[in-house]
């Protein structure tokens, strides 16, 4: 890509600074070949020559008379083709040898070369001459070469509106003032004004009305059709902003409907989890319910003043009839449900489960024994299980698990191997507690044999619990002494 912002002719910068109109030279981006058209006087050749003489200054290590943010590449060749080329000594007209020079140049170039060439096939009939210019252009175009062209033909103007790779170039010119501007414009073709030129130029008012009367009888159909090429070429420009600014419009109330949409879907989450969050509060009232009147049937000082298992189980039913269906959640319950030491809890850092150890308030931590061994964490780190959760995690899981109106099913055992004395107790108590209030009439905890100690210690706990009818090992059962069975009252 060449890029030359604000760029000046060197000689003409020594001359007079201050009255030398910078000019914007571009080439590349898909655009191999610009075609520079416009009024005599206009700044067409100086543009040519400009574009040649910086890159070679560049080529050559020079700084070049350019404004901030220039780019240019490096050419393997630079040909031109600029001036009358008449030789008397040769006997070459100024067109023979415009076409030798042209051919010459079409032979040695190539993808890296560049190009330049001023009124190309100037000098004999218009027709011909444009046909011949459009052909060293087809042939300059197929070989990958870069090419710069002047030209007042119109047929090679409406040749660059034709092919892909071809950009017009006009240089702007001032009708009201008859003065040109010297300045370019990409993507128009000039006018040759020759008349307004010739006007200001001060010829003959009688030539130009001759001229003028001449001119209507030929070539202006394809000026006409170059004009109302341009002044759709402007129609369309503004039709194509029209449009972008429809799709920027577009584009916002599309934003605005997919931000509406998540507005909805977050207050159906915040519904949801309410509902949610209604139903797990009714359901852990009638847990407590349930839990406080175990507890007071543990208090009551003789077993025989217990009731019957029968009377449990109706007064359990008594109460499931007034409770509610399960809440649809990750079955954890809140923190704020007073944790305990044997609850089983959630780490949710390392995204495992374990039995509570050990809670120190003061230092906000906790204790937790897993699979892999005892972690200590944060009190804030860890979520207390619910009793559905905890029914499916904490036992040995076992098929045939079904949901009944507020309380699960229970596993029949309970597996506390790796636990010490002091940690499993907490644990078998509040499973027997659950057992109860599932309405189990036997139970097994799996100990182990190992030492013996985890298995005398649940044996002494389990002699003085009020829940418990009778208990011993599990003798001719798959596990044996590592098994003890408990009938509950």
């Amino acid at each position: 890509i060449i890029e030359m912002r604000e760029a000046r002719h060197p000689l003409l910068t020594l001359q007079n600074q201050e009255q030398v109109v910078p000019i914007h030279l571009r080439l590349g981006d898909r655009i191999k070949t610009v075609i520079i058209s416009g009024a005599n006087a206009g700044g067409k050749t100086v543009a040519l020559k400009t574009f040649g003489l910086l890159t070679l200054m560049v080529q050559s290590g020079l700084p070049i008379p350019v404004a901030e943010g220039s780019q240019s590449r490096v050419f393997q060749e630079v040909f031109a083709v600029i001036g009358d080329e008449q030789n008397i000594g040769e006997n070459l007209s100024t067109f023979s040898s415009h076409l030798l020079h042209l051919n010459q140049v079409l032979e040695k170039a190539g993808p890296y070369s560049l190009v330049l060439l001023d009124e190309l096939g100037v000098g004999t009939d218009a027709r011909e001459g444009s046909a011949l210019a459009m052909g060293f252009l087809d042939r300059f175009r197929e070989k990958g070469a870069s090419v710069v062209v002047t030209t007042h033909f119109d047929r090679l103007k409406a040749y660059a509106y034709l092919h892909a790779g071809v950009e017009n170039v006009a240089v702007e010119f001032d009708e009201k003032t008859l003065e040109p501007r010297y300045t370019l414009s990409y993507g128009s073709s000039g006018l040759s004004n020759a008349f307004l030129v010739a006007e200001k130029l001060g010829i003959s008012e009688a030539v130009l009305e001759r001229a003028r009367h001449y001119r209507e009888g030929g070539g202006q159909e394809v000026s006409q059709v170059l004009e109302a090429l341009e002044r759709l070429k402007s129609e369309t420009e503004r039709e194509r902003i029209d449009l972008l600014r429809m799709k920027d419009e577009v584009a916002s109330k599309h934003q605005r409907l997919k931000e509406l949409v998540e507005q909805i879907r977050k207050r159906r989450q915040e519904i949801f989890a309410q509902a949610e969050e209604q139903a797990r509060k009714s359901v852990h009232a009638i847990e407590e319910e349930l839990r406080e009147w175990i507890r007071q049937k543990k208090e009551e000082k003789t077993r025989s003043n217990l009731p019957r298992v029968s009377v449990y189980r109706r007064e359990i039913q008594a109460i499931k009839e007034r409770g509610l269906p399960l809440p649809q959640g990750k079955g954890y319950s809140p923190l704020e449900d007073s944790l305990k030491i044997g609850d089983r809890v959630r780490i949710e850092s390392l995204r495992s489960e374990g039995i509570l150890l050990r809670i120190e308030e003061s230092e906000d931590r906790v204790e937790i024994m897993t699979d892999q061994g005892k972690v200590r964490t944060s009190l804030s780190g860890i979520i207390k299980m619910s009793q559905e959760k905890e029914a499916k995690e904490t036992q040995t899981p076992k098929p045939g698990w079904t949901t009944k109106g507020i309380v699960q099913e229970l596993s029949s055992s309970i597996n506390v191997i790796g636990l010490t004395v002091e940690d499993a107790l907490p644990v078998v108590d509040r499973f027997i507690d659950q057992a109860l209030l599932h309405g189990l009439e036997k139970i097994q905890i799996i100990h182990g044999v190992g030492s013996g100690r985890l298995r005398d210690g649940i044996s002494k706990f389990l002699l003085h619990h009020q829940g418990v009818k009778k208990f011993g090992l599990g003798q001719g059962m798959k596990g044996g002494a590592g098994i003890t069975v408990v009938e509950l009252a």
